[in-house]
């Protein structure tokens, strides 16, 4: 086996790659400006907990600033199947990340691409959420550090965590859709549970009540403030009507207390049928619920 000394090219159609407890965890924020996220659960006997902070002159990462992550861990998953000696330090070409994300290459997308880096290396994580059935997260940051010297022929590198190389061992993995990175805040978040949970869901639907998917969005447990709780009843009605996902269907079901979301994966000749109909998004459609410790939320149209 070789090391790795340069990144791979990747084909975002095939080699997209994302960890699952990023996708089953509301580890980033849906929007921009909180500087907090905490996350406490029970399943059976087991107490389940975690807390995302940042230092006073940062922000949390955002699930926009997550697609960095998932570029890590596509060259992580590429440079696996290759047989190739997995290392943390990974080398770093700041536009083949961006065309690999789908994004322009021009303009200021490199500083928003550095900024995002800031914020995931300044967020501290501590909590017990389960990698696998043996071991749990560790405490520590989203990635260790970024080296970015000025000029554009100069090498750039990023330190990611040993945590996350095991993951990708473990195929503790996701393939994920090109297509999901253009959702945004509360629409990205319910495609990021479809993968996790209703990938498999074709025959019957995938559920979970609306008061728990307030919860599993980042929201408390008691909302503080029932009008950022009807807020989010709204923006997840907004979601469900315009019904973007790639390769699944949510409806609502139930009423009240008993009121439910439900995703299922669609058969392929569905997805085709449903490519057709979805309108290509809008930046002024974004749906994005801002879920902070104070329960201020809003949602944009």
């Amino acid at each position: 086996m070789s090391r790795v000394v340069k990144p791979p090219l990747l084909n975002p159609m095939t080699d997209m790659r994302q960890l699952v407890p990023f996708a089953k965890y509301p580890i980033f924020a849906l929007a921009p400006g909180q500087r907090r996220v905490e996350f406490k659960d029970r399943v059976g006997d087991k107490f389940f907990y975690f807390f995302v902070t940042t230092d006073d002159a940062s922000y949390i990462p955002t699930l926009s600033d997550s697609d960095i992550l998932i570029y890590l861990v596509s060259l992580l998953t590429a440079s696996f199947n290759r047989g190739e000696i997995l290392s943390t330090e990974l080398p770093f070409r700041p536009n083949d990340a961006l065309r690999f994300l789908g994004r322009h290459t021009g303009g200021r997308q490199r500083s928003f691409l550095a900024a995002s880096l800031r914020r995931l290396e300044r967020a501290n994580f501590i909590g017990n959420i389960p990698l696998g059935s043996t071991v749990s997260l560790p405490p520590g940051t989203l990635i260790e550090r970024f080296d970015w010297p000025e000029g554009d022929d100069l090498p750039r590198t990023i330190h990611v965590p040993s945590w996350m190389l095991h993951q990708v061992q473990q195929k503790q993995i996701l393939r994920i859709d090109p297509a999901s990175l253009r959702l945004r805040g509360l629409e990205r978040c319910i495609n990021e549970w479809a993968r996790v949970h209703a990938s498999r869901a074709v025959t019957s639907p995938w559920t979970i009540k609306i008061s728990y998917a307030w919860f599993k969005a980042g929201g408390l447990r008691e909302p503080r403030s029932e009008g950022g709780f009807r807020k989010f009843r709204f923006a997840l009605r907004r979601v469900v009507e315009r019904n973007a996902l790639p390769g699944y269907h949510l409806s609502l079901c139930g009423t009240g207390k008993d009121a439910s979301l439900a995703i299922q994966r669609l058969a392929v000749a569905q997805k085709a049928s449903l490519a057709a109909s979805v309108p290509e998004f809008d930046v002024r459609e974004t749906l994005v619920l801002i879920l902070d410790n104070s329960q201020t939320s809003e949602c944009d149209a």
